[in-house]
């Protein structure tokens, strides 16, 4: 990406500082709008068109603020600094993020431009946009030159007076890419906080950068041949690497990958299968692959399907991609910041809303609806349910469908839900505008047993199936032993079935070791689950939950209405 300084060839910097001080003169300082009082002139006045329009009656402050939900970051978007001695073109390494450059380009980020310099590398903190629970924060890498790629920090923080620390994550963006070898690395620092007050005194802290080059381990494995490969690595704490190949409906195939770390290491591994065909080129997974599930037996696994035709092909090899540390800077870049999020709340609007949102046993609350220069997001409780209950959320402002994603608020908390969406840079909003909520294909969770145990018998190395219903659902089970493990797979030719959620054995829930895991609202519904040394011969099995979908189901509310 390109983060040089902004050159316009009609106006340098230098012709920029003298205009303006030959208009304000040499000893008036330049300043930023004055925010409070455009807010108050700004309620004001529509509070006196309100009086006038209703025959002088005072409408309440809370219908005001919902009228003004447009105009106050209309006019407030409009103020931006008069004048920034530094600017740098972020645009590359924000790709994506609409919101974030469209508030950059308004000129509501917090100027922070400080450097600390540890074992000769160089951490600056540029810019921080600070909006509604969301704080990040643009850096540069500067430092000796390095062949090897700059890999991350091992641990970022923003602590608060109360002692009270907050994870960040960091995204990085080499400097080869940009053609712009001056940084090691340029980025931006997330987290889910922000100042609880208009702003607040924080210590920011980096710990220990990573440089590291790509490695790779060949695999000799064969997706048609049965059982278990194993390999030793002992790389990128690594210790071995386990391979299982499982048939799945739509002539489609299953490698579970189980990354086993070295004895002793805390964190857990990262590495991934690649798959080539026989003229080197790279077989693409046929889903949305999953990465870094434990295993419950101190392994990772990694899952991708694959369509079994490119698997069966001659020549097909396969790799572990992983990175391999080169070296490691055991060192703090530590901040001392007062993050300030006035400019940007100023720019902002939020909408109680205590709304009901869909019907029945999906129903959930929506509490808050909030629009930045930066994001949309609404606060969603979800109460006892425990998942979201749609597979595509959209605003619809004025009719134009935004999508939306959705995230905890906090992994602690199951109850609070965020939809939220970079807010789209050509959006507008008025008073006259109509904000709403729409979700479709709803996914139900039946949590609870069969009326009857499904039975497996005569288990053995052959593969055998019986179909037994599901909640109405026609649910193919497929069983057998492979290397004194039993195989246990379920799955439904009805797209509407979701998947049962996880199986056990008998009266004394025996638990399967292992089993596949599925996306939340992914069209796949098979599972494979696998007891290990299971020595009997036949199976009582129960389930936890099932799921299933209604994609022609719909829930729709208004969030923001003129006529309210």
């Amino acid at each position: 990406m390109n983060t040089n300084r902004t050159k316009d060839s009609s106006l340098s910097l230098e012709t920029l500082e003298t205009t303006l001080h030959q208009q304000v003169g040499p000893h008036v300082a330049v300043r930023e709008p004055d925010y409070d009082a455009m807010w108050m002139r700004m309620e004001a006045d529509l509070e006196r068109v309100s009086r006038s329009a209703a025959g002088g009656r005072a409408a309440s402050r809370a219908r005001m603020r919902k009228v003004a939900l447009a105009t106050a970051l209309g006019a407030a978007l409009i103020a931006v600094p008069a004048y920034a001695a530094i600017q740098y073109d972020w645009s590359d390494l924000l790709q994506g993020r609409e919101g974030i450059q469209t508030a950059l380009a308004q000129g509501l980020g917090q100027e922070i431009e400080r450097s600390v310099t540890r074992d000769g590398v160089t951490l600056t903190l540029h810019t921080a946009i600070i909006d509604e629970g969301r704080t990040l924060i643009l850096y540069s890498l500067d430092g000796e030159e390095r062949n090897d790629a700059f890999s991350g920090f091992s641990k970022i923080t923003i602590t608060n007076a109360d002692g009270k620390t907050f994870e960040a994550y960091a995204y990085a963006a080499q400097s080869a890419d940009s053609g712009d070898d001056s940084y090691l690395a340029t980025g931006y620092f997330e987290t889910d906080w922000s100042p609880s007050a208009s702003s607040e005194a924080v210590s920011f802290s980096a710990d220990g950068i990573t440089f590291t080059t790509d490695a790779e381990t060949k695999l000799a494995f064969n997706a048609s041949d049965p059982g278990t490969y194993r390999t030793d690595v002992h790389e990128s704490g690594i210790a071995q690497v386990e391979l299982g190949a499982f048939a799945q409906p739509d002539g489609q195939t299953l490698i579970r990958t189980t990354l086993i770390p070295e004895s002793g290491q805390e964190q857990a591994p990262s590495g991934s299968l690649a798959a080539y065909d026989r003229a080197g080129k790279l077989i693409q997974p046929v889903k949305a692959s999953m990465y870094g599930t434990p295993d419950g037996s101190g392994g990772f696994v990694n899952q991708d399907t694959f369509s079994t035709t490119d698997l069966l092909q001659k020549g097909v090899t396969y790799k572990l991609l992983y990175s391999k540390q080169s070296e490691q800077i055991d060192a703090s870049w530590g901040f001392p910041l007062v993050l300030d999020k006035s400019k940007m709340a100023h720019a902002s609007t939020r909408q109680k809303l205590d709304i009901q949102f869909g019907s029945g046993e999906t129903a959930v609350q929506l509490k808050q609806l909030t629009i930045t220069p930066a994001q949309i997001r609404i606060d969603m409780d979800l109460g006892q349910l425990g998942y979201t209950p749609f597979k595509e959320y959209q605003l619809l402002v004025d009719g134009k469908a935004i999508d939306l994603g959705f995230r905890l608020k906090s992994e602690k908390n199951l109850k609070d839900t965020v939809l939220f969406t970079d807010r789209p840079a050509d959006l507008q909003l008025t008073a006259d505008s109509t904000i709403e909520l729409r979700a479709r294909h709803e996914l139900l969770n039946h949590k609870g047993d069969l009326p009857a145990p499904v039975q497996l018998a005569n288990i053995g190395e052959q593969k055998q199936s019986l179909t037994a219903s599901v909640g109405g659902y026609p649910v193919t089970w497929t069983y057998y032993k492979q290397e004194g493990n039993l195989i246990v797979q379920t799955s439904s030719e009805d797209p509407n079935f979701g998947g049962i959620g996880q199986t056990y054995i008998g009266s004394k829930r025996i638990l399967s070791d292992e089993r596949s895991f599925r996306i939340p609202g992914d069209v796949g519904n098979s599972l494979t689950e696998i007891y290990h040394n299971y020595e009997g011969d036949s199976a009582e099995m129960h389930i936890f939950s099932y799921s299933e979908h209604r994609p022609e189901q719909e829930a729709k509310a208004t969030l923001y209405s003129p006529t309210q």
